[in-house]
């Protein structure tokens, strides 16, 4: 399952960390697929797949060390492109959050993004479902 770089990275990483190999290794995936953006991809039948990967780390709280695989997995990736630390954010509480981090550049203004490139990290996935079943929550 640990195939290439990252796998070597997942491995090397693992015996320094509590976090579990297969966590950091997903968290690995979701960032460089981040970094790298939708245009590699792979073409199965007509349809086309690039790196995206939305892992949900899953683990008994306090010890289950997700965020020990995710904070491993982070060490690399701004290693790896120091650039790409603008795209993570966390803390989301609204879907016009969402949308309002990666909408379109208003040329007028200035303001928006043209790199639609974004890595959500939220620690605590009950926070997300919570926010959620806000009354009018778009999230």
């Amino acid at each position: 399952m640990y195939a290439g770089v990252l796998g070597d990275i997942t491995a090397a990483a693992a015996p320094t960390t509590e976090a579990d190999p297969v966590g950091i290794y997903a968290s690995l995936l979701a960032g460089v697929g981040v970094i790298i953006g939708r245009e590699p991809h792979v073409r199965v039948g007509n349809t086309r797949h690039p790196l995206l990967i939305w892992p949900l780390l899953l683990g008994r709280t306090g010890s289950g060390r997700k965020g020990e695989a995710t904070g491993t997995a982070e060490i690399f990736l701004r290693r790896a492109a120091p650039t790409a630390e603008g795209f993570t954010v966390g803390g989301l509480s609204s879907g016009e959050g969402l949308i309002e981090r990666i909408r379109d550049k208003d040329p007028d203004s200035g303001t928006g993004t043209d790199d639609k490139r974004l890595l959500v990290i939220e620690p605590e996935f009950t926070s997300v479902m919570a926010r959620s079943k806000r009354e009018g929550s778009t999230l």
